[in-house]
């Protein structure tokens, strides 16, 4: 239910030249959803564009972990990690520019869904049945599950405004 996701008519597109683009996920940490792939495939995309800055929405059994990769990949300061949000989750959806999702399978991913909704575009592993859960072939991009892959199609996508603007105005009536 978008509403009781929080969910706003969004603000006009924001294409981020003025500030730091931000890439963000929402999910469990956990081995499934393979948070270490994320923080690395997020180094990958900082070597490259080093003013992205990175969201991760959640929390579990990995937290511990989660932190001390990403001190140990040197992003710290790039890296916000709100814990768990159960009410009010569109805000943090609102200041991200794309989703990235690295988990080694999924049913039917309500994150990547979600993210649709709130205009994003995702890009994703294309496992399991996340096929199944983008709203059409240009709202995300599914390539191999490596860091290397990952992120050549985060930048892609982040370097893409037409892209970013398309997914934006379209998704969340698709979805």
């Amino acid at each position: 239910d978008a509403q009781e996701l929080g969910y706003s008519t969004p603000p006009p597109f924001d294409a981020g030249i003025d500030r730091p683009l931000v890439v963000g996920s929402v999910f469990r940490f956990a081995p499934v959803k393979d948070p270490m792939l994320w923080i690395e495939t997020a180094r990958l995309v900082h070597e490259a564009l080093p003013g992205t800055k990175f969201l991760m929405v959640g929390d579990g059994p990995m937290r511990k972990s989660v932190e001390r990769a990403i001190e140990a990949a040197g992003l710290t300061e790039q890296f916000e990690l709100p814990g768990l949000i159960t009410k009010g989750l569109f805000p943090y959806l609102r200041r991200m520019d794309l989703s990235l999702m690295t988990t080694r399978t999924e049913s039917l991913p309500n994150a990547v869904i979600e993210a649709q909704l709130a205009g994003l575009p995702v890009v994703a592993p294309d496992v399991g049945g996340m096929a199944e859960a983008i709203a059409d072939s240009d709202t995300a991009r599914l390539p191999e599950r490596s860091a290397p892959a990952l992120a050549a199609a985060v930048i892609a996508g982040l370097q893409d405004i037409e892209w970013r603007k398309d997914v934006y105005e379209r998704a969340p009536e698709l979805i």
